[in-house]
């Protein structure tokens, strides 16, 4: 089986990107590329089907660049989203479109000082959303597919929240971000100039969900709760939220649990299920849960030790 790399410091993020017959992972690494190993650097891989290197990129200067989201776009190139130290160590947004082959068409270091993105989606318009945080506050911004120009910009202005874990622009039109802390919540804004169109909905002060997608009208979130903060127990937790606001049911799974590092993100499969995959660091472990529409309990597979899968 190849191994591209063996090293902890390296971490692949978020996703599994899926073009064809070939996977793309982004994340960052301590063994390549300027400044290392005391600084992080942007790494993507290209990888086909059969398990051979396409390719490998590694890009950043001396501070910490790190990539947390890539996704093929509609002309048949990539993007990627990260973060960019400066040299005045302040973080900004930092954005890269590549060709098939990996090259770079443009760079963008966007937002100001202290940004960075999580989260990326295409507009209805072919034009690219980009979710995160401006000082630790929700944050996004839409840049044009051409030039990677800001073309409307938002900024949360209550003071409380964090930057946002995941954004998608829904069958609606509109643009929908979930935030955390405190407490767990929704944004929603006019995707064509990023006004707000109606109050934020908090949802829940012991959940914490890292991905949020939409099917048939529900939107569903992926991640953890805290089970007990005297053990500080985490287990993976599926919500369902209709569109217009109304929680329907939250689902926790305490048969499988750690205390840190748990990701977990959904699909909604063919036959109305979900499948929420992800795993906890701190056991090595991984885990498929598959459930009904209702999210009652069915199929359930654990990996084996250190079989976790980084990069959910």
């Amino acid at each position: 089986t190849p191994l591209y790399s063996s090293a902890a410091s390296d971490v692949y993020k978020r996703q599994l990107l899926v073009d064809g017959n070939y996977y793309l992972l982004a994340g960052y690494t301590y063994s390549f590329g300027t400044g290392t190993p005391t600084s992080a650097n942007g790494y993507i891989i290209k990888i086909s089907n059969n398990g051979n290197l396409s390719w490998s990129k590694v890009w950043g200067e001396s501070g910490n660049d790190v990539l947390n989201k890539i996704l093929k776009t509609p002309d048949g190139n990539y993007l990627a989203v990260g973060y960019f130290t400066a040299e005045d160590n302040q973080r900004y947004i930092w954005a890269l479109k590549l060709d098939y082959n990996g090259n770079i068409i443009w760079e963008k270091r966007l937002g100001g000082g202290n940004s960075y993105a999580n989260s990326l989606a295409i507009g209805s318009d072919g034009n690219y959303i980009i979710g995160g945080g401006y000082f630790d506050q929700p944050y996004l911004i839409k840049i044009s597919s051409s030039t990677g120009d800001i073309i409307a910009e938002y900024k949360e202005t209550i003071s409380s929240l964090n930057g946002l874990e995941d954004v998608i622009v829904d069958s609606a039109g509109r643009i929908v971000g979930n935030f955390n802390s405190p407490g767990t919540g929704l944004i929603f804004l006019d995707e064509n100039n990023l006004q707000k169109i109606k109050d934020n909905l908090y949802l829940s002060s012991s959940n914490y969900f890292n991905s949020l997608k939409e099917a048939k009208g529900i939107y569903f979130l992926s991640g953890y709760y805290f089970r007990g903060f005297l053990s500080n127990s985490l287990s993976p937790i599926l919500g369902l939220i209709s569109s217009d606001g109304v929680i329907k049911k939250y689902r926790g799974f305490s048969f499988v649990e750690g205390r840190s590092g748990v990701k977990a993100s959904a699909i909604n499969t063919y036959d109305n299920s979900y499948l929420l995959v992800g795993g906890f660091e701190d056991k090595k472990i991984g885990f498929i849960i598959k459930t009904d529409a209702q999210l009652n309990t069915g199929e359930i597979t654990g990996f084996e030790k250190n079989k976790f899968l980084k990069w959910l």
